[in-house]
Formats: C-alpha cells, sequence, structure tokens
C-alpha cells in the first residue's frame, strides 16, 4: 500500500468510527476537509459518497467531501451509505473521458481512493464490504 492509498484508509476508517444515528451528513465532509488539511492533501470535490439500496445510487445522495453548513440531514438507524475518500496531491476535481467511465486526474498529481459500506446503527456502524 502506497502511502496515499494508507492515508485515505487512514481517514475513511476515522470517518466510518465517528457515525451513528443522529449524527449530522455534514460531518463526514468536515472530517474529510480538516483530515486532508492537516496533512496537505487535496480533496477530490466533484466525487461523493452517497445511500445505497435496491440501487447503487440512492437517498441520502451526495454526500459531499467537504464541508456544507446548509446540510441538515441526519443519519438513521438502518441507513446504508458508502464512505468514500477521494485525495489527491494536487488536483481538486477529476476530469471524466468521453467513453463515460474513465476518470483521470487534468495533472499529473497522484490521487488513491478507499470506500467502504457501511450500516448505520444507534451505537456504532456496520462495516458491509469486505476488505
Amino acid at each position: 500500500m502506497t502511502e496515499y492509498e494508507y492515508f485515505t484508509h487512514k481517514k475513511m476508517m476515522k470517518i466510518i468510527s465517528s457515525l451513528k444515528h443522529g449524527v449530522k451528513l455534514n460531518r463526514i465532509g468536515r472530517i474529510i476537509e480538516i483530515e486532508a488539511k492537516k496533512d496537505g492533501y487535496t480533496i477530490i470535490q466533484n466525487l461523493c459518497s452517497h445511500g445505497i439500496g435496491k440501487s447503487l445510487h440512492e437517498a441520502p445522495t451526495e454526500i459531499l467531501p467537504v464541508y456544507n453548513k446548509h446540510d441538515k440531514r441526519v443519519l438513521k438507524e438502518g441507513m446504508v451509505i458508502t464512505i468514500e475518500t477521494f485525495l489527491s496531491t494536487d488536483a481538486g476535481y477529476v476530469v471524466e473521458q468521453g467513453e463515460g467511465w474513465t476518470l483521470s486526474m487534468p495533472d499529473n498529481g497522484y490521487t488513491a481512493q478507499h470506500e467502504h459500506t457501511i450500516m448505520i446503527t444507534k451505537d456504532q456502524p456496520i462495516i458491509t464490504t469486505a476488505v
């Protein structure tokens, strides 16, 4: 695992450990911002976490990787969401390629991403993805 991969995994696990019923969704973006800034990384802002259900992307949609004071949504017991950390050494966004699937960096920086799917409970989240 590279330094970047280790860093994004560590931050993702820190976020997950702080989530439970009643926590505001914007806490996720707040933690990502604080942790990335502290260690000199850039947040990829056009990719985000989201809800999971019968479809891949469901409510709550667009769980932003940055703090949004206007987002008043709250985690509820039984919700299933992804926690995705996308961090970079340079650019703050990715570019979608013409075939509609591949994402690339607009510069020569490095980027790393980690993701888990979790279920929200009253006490601590349950990670449902395999490691």
